[in-house]
């Protein structure tokens, strides 16, 4: 993945970057984290801060 990730954003920055995103929650889910650590996530995406 880190690779096409590379090859892309070479080609359109702009499409990479929803690709990280991607990737980034393919890692969570990897990971096997909770729900608390995908809002988290999302939100450190987003720019927000995430309730607790």
């Amino acid at each position: 993945m880190q690779e096409l990730l590379g090859r892309i954003a070479r080609l359109d920055p702009n499409s990479s970057l929803g690709l990280r995103v991607i990737a980034c929650f393919d890692e969570l889910i990897v990971g096997n984290v909770n729900t608390r650590a995908l809002l988290a996530a999302a939100a450190s995406l987003a720019g927000c801060t995430a309730a607790r």
